[in-house]
């Protein structure tokens, strides 16, 4: 189901389900299944700006899916809802509870390889900023030398 097919005007936010919206339910918790599914394939893959690219999609489905829900919840279940989309609800929702956990595991994992290697980044920079030293001057501009911290330095003689 494309997100964009799945308008829910405002007075219908409240409203109980009726049975295709129900079914509504059910498709749209499949297709956010199927999207976290290649999100979390990706970013296993490290192809992060694969994954980002989903990310206006899976936001509309969870948009979705979430006010879907949260009528259910209210609601519940349409009395004509036929077994087979309760079979399937109750089948995604369990596979979307593991693929959720999978999904977080997996954009944690990540970030701390983006923080690591941001770490490692600054840790480089200060350790090659503190082995040229401070800059040193003379009449004659810059010098190439090089000052350790800590010792001292020679008066310009220009001065």
């Amino acid at each position: 189901m494309d997100p964009s097919t799945t308008h829910i005007a405002t007075d219908e936010r409240t409203a109980p389900l009726t049975v295709d919206a129900f079914e509504d339910l059910v498709d749209t918790a499949f297709d956010l299944l199927a999207v976290l599914e290649e999100e979390t394939a990706l970013l296993r893959a490290t192809r992060v700006r694969d994954a980002v690219a989903l990310a206006g999609r899976k936001s509309g489905l969870a948009a979705t899916y979430d006010t879907l829900a949260r009528r259910l919840k209210a609601h519940g279940i349409p009395d004509d809802a036929s077994e087979e989309a309760l079979d399937d609800l109750a089948d995604v929702a369990g596979r979307l509870e593991g693929i959720t956990a999978e999904n977080v595991a997996a954009m944690q994992a990540v970030m701390t390889a983006n923080q690591r290697l941001i770490d490692l980044v600054v840790n480089a920079t200060r350790r090659a900023q503190a082995d040229s030293g401070p800059a040193t001057y003379t009449d004659k501009g810059r010098s190439a030398s090089r000052v350790q911290p800590g010792a001292p330095a020679a008066l310009n003689q220009a001065l």
